[in-house]
C-alpha cells in the first residue's frame, strides 16, 4: 500500500475560508492540503481532482454554509451526517471522523447541529429558495462544495467529513452583486465590484451589514474549533 503523503485534504469555497484553515493549522503536527473551490459549483467541480494530488488519508469540506431551518443561527456549526448532491444522491460522512469533530466541538462549548447538508448547483440566496431546499431535501444547511467532496471521497475510498459554520440563516438574503463579486479563479471577493454593486443597489446595505455581522460569528466558531488539531 502506498503511504499517504498528507493526512488531510480540505476543499473550501472561498479564499478567506482557506486562509482561516491555513492560519489555524500552522500549529498542527501536519498542515492540511487546502484547495479553494472558487465560490461556484462549476468552479469547485473543476478543482475537486486537486484534493487527491497529495494522496490524503481523509477529506474535508470546510467553510461557511447557509442555514435552511429556523433552529440554525449565524455562527452555529454544522457537522453534517451526509452531503446531498444536486440530484439528491447521498454521500455519508465517516461516522468515526465526524464523531471526533463533534466531541471536540462539544468540549469547547460550541453550538453545533447534525443532519444533511445539500449541494445545489446555484446559490440559495433568498429565504424562499432556502425553504424549497429544506422541503425537497430535508437538509438543515446548504453549500456549493460538500457533495463534491463526498463523491470524490466515495470514489477514492476515503473517509470524509463536513465542518461548516452558518453564515446566512434561513431568513437572510444574499445580494446578487455580493455573490457575483467573488472571483471564480481564486475565490477572493473583488471589492471594487462589490462596492459598485452597492452603489447601484443602496437598498441592499442592511443585508450586507447583517452578512458582515454573521461572518464574524461564523469565523469565530470555526477558529475556536480549529484551536485543536483535527483527529482521525
Amino acid at each position: 500500500m502506498t503511504r499517504s503523503k498528507v493526512s488531510l485534504a480540505a476543499l473550501a469555497g472561498l479564499a478567506e475560508e482557506a486562509d482561516l484553515l491555513r492560519s489555524a493549522s500552522r500549529s498542527w503536527p501536519q498542515a492540511p492540503q487546502i484547495v479553494v473551490g472558487g465560490g461556484t459549483f462549476e468552479a469547485a467541480t473543476r478543482r475537486i481532482p486537486d484534493l487527491l494530488r497529495g494522496q490524503p488519508s481523509h477529506l474535508l469540506s470546510f467553510g461557511y454554509c447557509g442555514g435552511l431551518t429556523n433552529g440554525l443561527k449565524a455562527g452555529d456549526l454544522v457537522i453534517a451526517t451526509e452531503a446531498l448532491g444536486p440530484q439528491g444522491q447521498g454521500f455519508p460522512c465517516d461516522p468515526t471522523f465526524r464523531q471526533q469533530i463533534v466531541e471536540t466541538a462539544e468540549s469547547l462549548g460550541l453550538s453545533l447541529h447534525g443532519g444533511a447538508i445539500t449541494t445545489p448547483t446555484e446559490v440559495a440566496a433568498e429565504p424562499a429558495a432556502k425553504r424549497r431546499l429544506a422541503e425537497t431535501t430535508g437538509a438543515v444547511a446548504v453549500d456549493l462544495e460538500s457533495a463534491l467532496v463526498g463523491k470524490t471521497a466515495g470514489e477514492a475510498g476515503l473517509p470524509f467529513a463536513v465542518i461548516r459554520a452558518v453564515l446566512d440563516d434561513a431568513q437572510a438574503s444574499l445580494p446578487a452583486f455580493a455573490i457575483t463579486a467573488v472571483d471564480e479563479s481564486n475565490g477572493q471577493t473583488r471589492m471594487t465590484k462589490l462596492l459598485l454593486g452597492l452603489l447601484r443597489n443602496p437598498g441592499a446595505l442592511p443585508d450586507l451589514l447583517n452578512l458582515a455581522r454573521a461572518r464574524s460569528a461564523a469565523r469565530a466558531s470555526l477558529s475556536r474549533l480549529l484551536v485543536r488539531p483535527l483527529a482521525f
